[in-house]
């Protein structure tokens, strides 16, 4: 009676052994967006609808010749990263593939050897700020297209819109064409520019810090002034806008305006802890670090939702995707914390302090650390997954079988006669 019972039993379990194995969810393949420049748009909202990772899974990393300090971009398949070496990378994203690098020299010497911005894609042209210069560079091939000299450094990402650059230089806001580099306007923002530009509906923000201390607002199309705002201590962040607002954060307050007419919304002072890093907008909430923290605020009202507290500085500025927040820290980790609630989802540490901005896409992660490497953090892969379900099935397996075994012997010892046979009547 025993054998017909365990072969159904068996065969029930192994059935259901590898519909449990193969119903895991697969990776999908890596999705086509982009994060083309500093915090994803030039309206530096830092916020993706790409699929992003929920484990601190490395899937490469890529060792330059200096700290990385700065934001990735990434586009039609392709990292885009600067270093402190001077040079500019252009990696495969799925796999961290060396496709092509350029030395800009560097102008003047700055740490180990060069001072760059974060790289900006555009209509197949990479653009980088390093020392006093600003390159253009074939996307595809890294090629030299053309640079444009001034007498400072160009170290803030530069900013597209309507075949116009947007680069600044010290206290000066220049809008160059796109194709040829010629200068077609500029203005004096008064004081040194330490942010990026932001561009959103025709309007150029950009925030000049001490002693002017100023968020102005410039028509993107010929430079004059539509409104200014002045936001009274050091600025060191960018602007992002969104929601009919532009966020802005001086080194001790968060502030929300009006983008159309700068009218102040709300403000969120500080009390005395320093923001390096610049606002990031997703779901009608705000992400900035604040000293060694990151803080969630409602983006409608500035009422604070949530803070976080990392082991160091944070001069990194958060990208937000997939329900997740992720920024760096000067502790060397890499944080993803959960966008609703700030818990702690994973960290990674690297080698070095993390001011490099994430970014994310196509279900990647990419940032930079001062160990000299960009690190991708991504899904596991399907090959990986395939073969635990295999061992995983097959462990399952053995395990019944030898249970049925052992359960088996034991009933046949209880019942040794149990299968001889009657003898027949005479």
């Amino acid at each position: 009676m025993m054998r017909p019972v365990a072969v159904i039993l068996l065969t029930v379990l192994l059935c259901s052994v590898f519909q449990l194995g193969f119903k895991v969810q697969l990776v999908p393949p890596l999705d086509a967006d982009s994060w083309p420049t500093f915090h994803d748009n030039y309206a530096h909202t830092g916020c993706s609808t790409s699929a992003a990772p929920f484990t601190n899974n490395t899937i490469w990393s890529y060792k330059t010749g200096g700290a990385v300090k700065c934001s990735p971009s990434v586009a039609d398949g392709v990292v885009y990263i600067s270093s402190s070496d001077a040079r500019i990378y252009a990696l495969n994203s799925a796999t961290g593939k060396l496709l092509w690098e350029y030395n800009t020299t560097g102008w003047p010497p700055y740490d180990d050897g060069g001072y760059t911005s974060c790289p900006t894609f555009s209509d197949g042209i990479v653009f980088l700020g390093s020392g006093n210069t600003l390159y253009a560079l074939n996307a595809t091939t890294g090629a030299y297209l053309w640079k444009y000299t001034d007498w400072s450094w160009m170290v803030t990402a530069p900013a597209v819109s309507n075949g116009l650059v947007y680069v600044t230089v010290y206290n000066v806001v220049n809008a160059l064409n796109e194709t040829t580099g010629h200068i077609m306007w500029w203005v004096n923002a008064l004081d040194w520019i330490e942010g990026s530009p932001a561009v959103a509906n025709g309007i150029l923000y950009v925030a000049s810090s001490l002693p002017d201390s100023t968020l102005w607002a410039f028509n993107a199309s010929n430079g004059t002034i539509i409104w200014n705002y002045y936001l009274g201590y050091e600025v060191c962040s960018s602007p992002a806008v969104a929601n009919g607002a532009v966020y802005m954060c001086s080194a001790d307050t968060v502030y929300a305006l009006n983008a159309t007419t700068g009218e102040l919304l709300w403000k969120y002072e500080t009390s005395g802890s320093f923001i390096y890093s610049s606002p990031a907008v997703a779901n009608s909430m705000i992400y900035v670090g604040i000293s060694n923290e990151i803080y969630a605020f409602n983006a409608m009202t500035g009422a604070h939702a949530w803070s976080f507290k990392t082991g160091n500085s944070v001069y990194s500025s958060p990208a937000v995707a997939n329900g997740l927040v992720y920024v760096g820290s000067e502790d060397s980790r890499i944080y993803a914390l959960n966008a609703t609630t700030g818990a702690q989802v994973w960290s990674y540490k690297t080698g070095g302090e993390v001011t490099s901005s994430p970014a994310v896409a196509g279900g990647m992660l990419y940032v930079g650390s001062w160990d000299d490497k960009l690190y991708a953090f991504g899904p596991i892969p399907q090959s990986t997954i395939i073969t635990f379900q295999i061992v995983f099935a097959v462990s399952i397996v053995v395990i019944v079988i030898a249970f049925i075994v052992l359960v088996w012997k034991k009933t046949e010892k209880k019942n040794p006669d149990s299968n001889a046979t009657e003898p027949k009547a005479t």
